[in-house]
């Protein structure tokens, strides 16, 4: 990752970057990092940390750190733990700046996605895992799914969304759509297929074709309209250009 920010950064210069810094423990199929999180808080990756500020501070790009993203992604091990995830978000934060890092705002990103609600079958308060206004610069969220799309009875995207800005309103913060990208459609196929069994079915299962302004009004347009009607919070959007699930 450094190899490629600083490319980024150098081939770019009038751009921002945005980097997501995972901290999770595993991923639930599998463990890269036991005990991460605690050993993050007592200091033991802050020589980590800081040869990430030496990075920042090549660089004259503006940069929007995601601090543990997707925290409350239920398949981001060890953040359900909100005291410790909490903690070590904390602890990144105060060495950025002790060493002289000035270029760098904290965001702190929610998963916002109903599909998350399925699988632990609970609708989580975001706020459980906040680590403070001091902390938190930016709030920000992921998009994969129609706003009004609803499944197995749980929150739908856009309501899931919905939470995080009125919490951005709340704390008069700023608000980024860190990740979004159309799941189950195929912009070049133009088709539409399951995302997964735990939403609808096999994931790409089930493809049905789709016009091209179908695709738009289905989602672009909904995404588009969101970002408008929520414009004094919402101030960036990153794209992902990918077919997920098809």
């Amino acid at each position: 990752m450094p190899l490629n920010a600083h490319k980024l950064a150098t081939q770019y210069p009038d751009s921002a970057l945005s980097i997501g810094l995972n901290i999770a423990e595993g991923n639930g199929r599998s463990t890269w990092a036991k005990g991460g999180l605690a050993d993050i808080v007592v200091g033991a990756y802050d020589v980590n940390t800081r040869r990430l500020a030496e990075f920042f501070k090549s660089i004259d790009n503006p940069v929007y750190l995601r601090i543990g993203y997707e925290f409350d992604g239920t398949w981001n091990a060890r953040y359900e733990s909100s005291s410790s995830y909490i903690s070590a978000y904390r602890r990144i934060v105060d060495v950025l700046p002790g060493d002289g890092v000035s270029n760098v705002t904290f965001v702190w990103q929610a998963i916002a996605s109903p599909v998350d609600e399925v699988i632990e079958g609970r609708t989580e308060n975001i706020q459980d895992s906040y680590p403070g206004d001091s902390y938190i610069d930016w709030l920000s969220l992921s998009w994969f799914l129609p706003p009004d799309e609803v499944a197995k009875l749980v929150k739908s995207q856009g309501q899931l969304s919905d939470e995080v800005l009125n919490l951005a309103r709340e704390k008069n913060k700023l608000v980024m759509i860190a990740e979004s990208a159309p799941q189950g459609y195929g912009l070049k196929t133009l088709t539409r297929a399951n995302s997964g069994v735990l939403w609808n079915e096999k994931a790409g299962s089930g493809r049905i074709e789709k016009d091209a302004d179908v695709i738009w009004q289905e989602w672009f347009s909904p995404f588009f309209e969101y970002i408008r009607d929520n414009h004094d919070v919402i101030k960036s959007a990153a794209y992902i250009n990918t077919d997920w699930d098809v």
